[in-house]
């Protein structure tokens, strides 16, 4: 059967965006496991006093800055792409 409003060509069409972002504040967003969060401990002497105990603290989300930094926030940014992708 012909049809009637000529030929159609499917062709592949792309959809272009943009994004802007602060990078520092992405990686704020992207959480560290808590099974992980032993290899990002720090010490902090209250009030800036060495002469008082440090407290240790585990961050709980990724650092701007570190050597890893670049390769977890592409992981993120890729799985957060295709867990908001239509249809997937």
């Amino acid at each position: 059967m012909a049809n009637p409003y000529g030929t159609y060509h499917a062709m592949p069409f792309f959809i272009l965006t943009s994004q802007i972002s602060d990078i520092e504040a992405m990686f704020h967003q992207v959480k560290v496991d808590p099974k992980d969060a032993d290899a990002l401990r720090f010490l902090w002497w209250p009030d800036d006093d060495l002469s008082q105990q440090p407290i240790e603290y585990k961050m709980e989300v990724h650092l701007f800055g570190s050597t890893l930094s670049p390769s977890c926030a592409n992981f993120s940014f890729g799985r957060t792409a295709l867990k908001t992708m239509p249809g997937t």
